[in-house]
């Protein structure tokens, strides 16, 4: 009996990190909408400021389509 419940734990213990490993990767080729494009853009633009000058910046960035 113990056997098996140790056998049991040990498949449950490998067959789990393949599962999530198999989420992540459909999640990966997912491409990005156009709206985290323009995100991923302004941030990239938006290097150096901090603060309300960012904030304004990026407001500003997303706002313009």
């Amino acid at each position: 009996m113990l056997k098996k419940t140790v056998m049991s734990l040990l498949c449950l213990s490998l067959a789990v990190p393949a599962l999530s490993f198999a989420e992540t990767a459909t999640h990966a080729v997912k491409p990005l909408t156009p709206h985290q494009e323009r995100m991923k853009t302004c941030n990239a633009d938006a290097k150096g400021k901090k603060g309300a000058e960012r904030k304004a910046f990026m407001k500003s960035c997303l706002g313009n389509k």
